[in-house]
């Protein structure tokens, strides 16, 4: 259960960097649609809320704040990591 708050910010940031057309178009060869973006926004905004309930209901209040807030800085070095320094897969000539 303590591990799901650290899940879902991680999660949540990686959606956040998919969402910029950056990252989007590294990752997908194109940019990121104003739509796609927004949806992408507002899952990110979602799990950071689940992570606060969760590291709320398995920490406590005062508990679970602090750990919520170690959660989020976390997921978002692991996401910047992710998405920075993971190398792509080499694409194959079509054809």
């Amino acid at each position: 259960m303590t591990a799901l708050p650290f899940l879902a910010a991680i999660l949540a940031f990686v959606l956040f960097g998919l969402a910029t057309d950056q990252h989007h178009g590294k990752r997908f060869r194109r940019a990121c649609p104003r739509g796609r973006a927004t949806r992408l926004r507002a899952t990110a905004w979602t799990l950071l809320a689940l992570a606060l309930a969760l590291s709320m209901i398995a920490w406590g209040a005062v508990f679970g704040a602090i750990g919520w807030f170690a959660s989020i800085i976390s997921g978002a070095a692991l996401a910047f990591a992710a998405l920075n320094f993971i190398p792509l897969p080499a694409r194959r000539p079509r054809g």
